[in-house]
């Protein structure tokens, strides 16, 4: 789960109190802070960092029961298809879907026509994938912009 997951589930409104008492697992140390908060759910796995690392974590714990999978349209498939090679029953729903923010050509253009930017720094794949046809469509040489992305540090670890 991810924090925009998790956000996602909790405005379906309160967790009924028995599933608050089933095992559940966080791939990272903030989005275990907002099960806590938004869910109250005490989840394990906080200090993985990846869906591989939490797919090892969930196999090593003996955990065996199937497993409720919120997700995002553009999450990974390493977790699931890592739990389930290793016996465990995955569920995934889809519980949101990341878009574009509907402004982002116009905001854009804007910010360009103040100056050209030296650099482009990318949080997420999907960052690159909303932006680059833009650049494209204004014209944009890329070679001259210094793309840095850092999500590939966290995918990779």
């Amino acid at each position: 789960m991810s924090p925009r997951t998790v956000r996602a589930v909790a405005q379906c409104g309160p967790l009924k109190e028995e599933w608050k008492q089933l095992k559940s697992f966080a791939v990272g140390a903030g989005t275990q802070m907002y099960l806590k908060s938004d869910l109250d759910l005490d989840a394990e796995g906080g200090q993985t960092g990846s869906g591989a690392k939490l797919a090892t974590f969930i196999l090593q714990s003996k955990f065996d029961r199937p497993l409720l999978l919120p997700c995002g349209n553009l999450s990974g498939d390493s977790l699931q298809r890592m739990l389930e090679e290793g016996g465990v029953s995955v569920d995934a729903l889809e519980v949101y879907k990341t878009n574009p923010h509907p402004e982002l050509e116009k905001n854009m253009k804007a910010a360009l026509g103040v100056s050209f930017p030296d650099y482009a720094l990318y949080f997420s794949p999907s960052g690159i994938d909303s932006t680059f046809p833009i650049f494209e469509k204004l014209g944009l040489n890329m070679d001259l912009i210094k793309v840095c992305e850092i999500f590939h540090f966290f995918l990779n670890e």
